[in-house]
């Protein structure tokens, strides 16, 4: 049986079709097709206090922009425990990319959310980035605030933990912990992973309340890998964060930075290891 070519298929096409596969590894076919963009998931979010983030409209999304939110295929409201469940989202795509590469069942999206009592075009949605994995994901996400503007960030079981908690500290009568969230709020289309420090107070009964102080850690130019996990630790007496920055060092090797941490707002730049 002969297979006519899709329109615009020719000889010169499939000359750049060999050419991409040796540059790149993935092959380039105009093929119409639905395209798997992100797992039925479960999660939930929470406040900077802990608090179920009730009543948040979430939706899975193919880029980091708000027209991209699939607030009427794959979305869900957050209950009053703060937890939602998104159904499977494919979108339709033009160009079939045949990799080469094995993705071990890896995927990248990103997940919005708004107020329920928002209209889709009332405010601009919280957007962040998922690493997932297409059997489904299981999400934690915190919602938090920095230089006076919510933030979202997530960590699913499969990626990066991005949101890590440790250490201890005392002003006065007041004691907490220590939060580190890596996350990437620049304005560049691809922004960096930063590191943003947190001392959270914590409550009579032991759980966490207010935030008492945040900064964003000065780790150098191109930011930090949220993995390994940012580990906190305690050499000296002395409790400290340690994070992968991106930034090698001069042989090559993983450069880690350290803060040496104190009371709220109180931090100091350690040795590099």
């Amino acid at each position: 049986m002969q297979h006519t070519p899709p329109s615009g298929f020719t000889p010169s096409t499939l000359i750049l079709v060999v050419s991409t596969v040796t540059i790149a590894g993935c092959i380039p076919l105009p093929i119409s097709h639905m395209s798997p963009v992100s797992a039925a998931s479960v999660g939930a979010v929470v406040d900077e206090g802990g608090s179920p983030a009730r009543g948040l409209r979430i939706a899975a999304a193919g880029d980091a922009t708000p027209a991209a939110c699939a607030w009427n295929e794959a979305s869900a409201t957050t209950d009053v425990n703060g937890r939602f469940a998104l159904p499977a989202l494919s979108v339709k795509r033009r160009i079939f990319w045949l990799t080469m590469m094995e993705s071990f069942g890896m995927s990248n999206y990103w997940l919005c959310a708004q107020p329920a009592s928002s209209s889709d075009t009332a405010a601009r949605p919280l957007i962040t980035d998922i690493r997932g994995n297409f059997r489904g994901d299981s999400i934690d996400c915190l919602e938090w605030n920095w230089q006076q503007r919510r933030q979202l960030t997530c960590t699913t079981q499969y990626g990066p933990r991005r949101i890590t908690t440790g250490g201890e500290w005392s002003d006065g009568q007041t004691t907490g912990i220590y939060r580190l969230i890596v996350a990437a709020l620049g304005t560049k289309k691809y922004p960096d992973d930063e590191a943003y420090l947190q001392w959270v107070e914590l409550t009579p009964g032991g759980t966490p309340g207010s935030v008492r102080a945040v900064i964003e850690l000065p780790v150098g130019k191109g930011g930090v890998y949220p993995y390994p996990a940012p580990e906190f630790n305690r050499p000296d007496g002395r409790w400290r964060v340690v994070i992968r920055s991106i930034q090698p060092t001069k042989w090559g090797n993983d450069r880690y930075v350290t803060y040496v941490l104190g009371k709220p707002g109180e931090v100091m730049r350690g040795p590099d290891l």
